[in-house]
């Protein structure tokens, strides 16, 4: 299993990135998270929420992690629940994150964003919403977690609403097609493009990230 990754954010005072890719005895380990918001004050929180992310992971063994992935996700999720808990973070604050160690994942989002799977249905690229928060329905409900199992051939999209919600469902869905993205260079060069695309429509503090699984 090999992973591949891009990222796209739109300003760098306000939003705050986290990329972190490792292979220990073959076993490919990614931690990544995007987060920030429209006042200063979400900028500030989105970077230490990620500084704090980082520093939990970092105190892991990775060798540990890969020979028990599960356990090693519990921890990471019982870390970020405890340090959320403990924060104050303005109501404009937007979060989305995912750890995974092979096949195993686990997902954390918070505020106004989108999760979504990339696969493909019927030999055409397919997008499905599997996680996210819709603030202008009223609907938002704090921090959110999942745990799973990817499999090779998908993609999982984690992206501010600002993103998401400025880009026509075909376009994305034609963009982020699994078949066609090669390696990170690719995936990296698909989220300029949908992002470039988003912030024409009017997006503001837009974030994403892509793990692709091969």
């Amino acid at each position: 299993m090999e992973f591949m990754t891009g990222y796209y954010r739109q300003n760098e005072d306000s939003t705050a990135l986290l990329l972190q890719q490792y292979v220990c005895q073959g076993v490919p380990v990614c931690l990544g998270c995007i987060c920030g918001g429209e006042s200063r004050e979400a900028g500030i929180a989105g970077g230490l929420f990620t500084g704090r992310i980082l520093g939990e992971f970092r105190k892991l063994s990775l060798l540990r992690a890969v020979k028990q992935p599960l356990k090693c996700l519990k921890r990471m999720e019982r870390q970020i629940y405890k340090y959320r808990q403990g924060s104050a973070i303005p109501p404009d604050f937007w979060m989305a994150g995912i750890l995974s160690v092979e096949e195993e994942f686990l997902l954390f989002y918070e505020g106004a964003v989108k999760i979504a799977l990339c696969n493909t249905g019927f030999g055409r690229p397919a997008l499905h919403e599997i996680g996210g928060n819709d603030y202008m329905c009223g609907t938002g409900a704090g921090l959110q977690m999942q745990r799973g199992i990817m499999e090779a051939g998908i993609g999982v999209l984690l992206a501010s609403e600002s993103f998401y919600g400025n880009i026509p469902g075909e376009d994305m869905q034609n963009c982020l097609w699994v078949k066609e993205i090669r390696d990170s260079g690719q995936a990296q060069r698909r989220l300029r493009e949908l992002g470039r695309m988003a912030e024409r429509q009017g997006g503001r503090q837009i974030g994403a990230l892509l793990l692709e699984v091969r």
